[in-house]
C-alpha cells in the first residue's frame, strides 16, 4: 500500500493510515465499516476451518466497535483433485459463525487455485463509539481477552505432534466470537481496542500506541496462554511469521529476546486487547467472565511515551 497515491476523500474517516482493523466510511447517512481477511487452512477439518477463518474477518468490525451486517465468501480451491464436498463444509463452517454474528452472507467469488485458501469480505455498522488506534492514551489498563498461543499450537497440529485435549481448547478459543466481549466493553465503557491476529500480541499492541503517541508496561507474568504453548515452543514448533514479527516489534520493545519472540507468535482469531480506565476494569473483567470468556486478564498499563513503546516487566 505505500507505494500507491490514495486521493483524500471526505467520506474516508479511517483508512489505512494507522493499521486500524478496518475502514471506516460515510456512506450517504450510514457510517459503515469495510474489512476482508483470508487465510490457509490451519486445521485438518474443514467445517472448522471454515468457523475459524469467519470468526477471524468478523473480528475486525467488533474490534472497531461496530455490528457485522453482511458478508461475501472468498475462496480459493484446488478443483481439479479435490473434492467439492471439502469447499461446501468450509462454507458451513464459515456460515454458522456468520448467523452466529446476525450477518447475512450475500454472494461471494471462488476461483481455481492450487492451495485452498478461505475468509470474507465484510460490512458492518458503526456502534455507539467507534474504537481505532489513535485515541489511547496514558494510565489505562490494558485488558486481553483471549490466551494466546493460535500460532504455536496450529504449527504443533500441523506437525501431527498436538495432544488431544490441546486441539480441543485450540479450537474454543479460535471459534469463539468477539461479539461478546465487544457488547460487553462498550456497555461499560471503555477507550479503545483492537485484535490479536497475524502481527502478534506485540505487534498490533505497538500499532495503537505508536497511532496514540504513547508506551506500555506489559507484565509477562499476567499473559494467558494456551495449554501447550510452552511445551510446543520448546520442540522448536515456531511459525516463521514469529520470526518476521520479531523482526519488526524488537526495536520498539524493551525485555528478554526470548519473550519478545513468544508475543510475536502471529496469532488466528486472537483475543480482543481492550484499553480502559482503571475504575472500570474489576466490572469489566467480571461482566466478560460471566458472559464466557473466562480467561480474560488485565496484562498490563499504558504511560507516557518513552523511548521504546512496549516495556516487558
Amino acid at each position: 500500500m505505500e507505494s500507491l497515491t490514495i486521493k483524500k476523500d471526505e467520506r474516508v474517516i479511517i483508512g489505512p493510515e494507522n493499521s486500524d482493523d478496518s475502514a471506516v466510511v460515510i456512506a450517504g447517512k450510514e457510517t459503515i465499516l469495510q474489512t476482508v481477511d483470508i487465510i490457509t487452512p490451519i486445521i485438518e477439518d474443514p467445517f472448522i476451518f471454515g468457523q475459524i477463518s469467519a470468526t477471524n474477518a468478523l473480528s475486525d468490525i467488533y474490534a472497531m466497535g461496530g455490528k457485522p451486517v453482511s458478508v461475501l465468501n472468498i475462496a480459493c480451491f484446488p478443483i481439479d483433485c479435490l473434492d467439492l464436498e471439502i469447499l461446501k463444509e468450509i462454507f458451513l463452517g464459515g456460515l454458522s459463525k456468520i448467523e452466529e454474528a446476525n450477518a447475512v452472507l450475500v454472494g461471494g467469488h471462488t476461483i481455481t487455485d492450487k492451495e485452498i485458501k478461505y475468509g470474507l469480505s465484510v460490512i458492518g455498522i458503526k456502534g455507539e463509539n467507534l474504537y481505532h488506534n489513535a485515541i489511547a492514551r496514558e494510565n489505562l489498563d490494558i485488558i486481553l481477552t483471549k490466551p494466546i498461543g493460535g500460532g504455536i499450537i496450529s504449527t504443533a497440529l500441523k506437525a501431527e505432534m498436538i495432544e488431544k485435549e490441546h486441539r480441543e481448547e485450540f479450537i474454543k478459543y479460535l471459534t469463539r466470537l468477539n461479539k461478546y466481549s465487544a457488547e460487553i466493553a462498550e456497555k461499560v465503557g471503555i477507550i479503545t481496542m483492537t485484535d490479536i491476529t497475524g502481527f502478534g500480541l506485540l505487534g498490533h499492541l505497538i500499532e495503537v500506541l505508536k497511532a496514540s503517541g504513547i508506551s506500555a508496561k506489559i507484565f509477562k507474568e499476567n499473559i494467558p496462554f494456551m495449554n501447550g504453548f510452552d511445551q510446543y515452543i520448546s520442540y522448536g514448533l515456531i511459525p516463521a511469521g514469529a520470526y518476521r514479527n520479531k523482526e519488526f516489534v524488537e526495536s520498539y520493545a524493551e525485555g528478554e529476546r526470548d519473550w519478545i519472540l513468544k508475543l510475536s507468535a502471529p496469532e488466528t482469531s486472537g483475543g480482543l486487547l481492550i484499553f480502559c480506565s482503571k475504575e472500570n476494569t474489576k466490572e469489566l473483567i467480571d461482566k466478560i467472565r460471566e458472559k464466557g470468556d473466562e480467561r480474560v486478564t488485565k496484562i498490563g498499563e499504558t504511560t507516557k511515551l518513552e523511548s521504546k513503546y512496549v516495556y516487558l516487566c
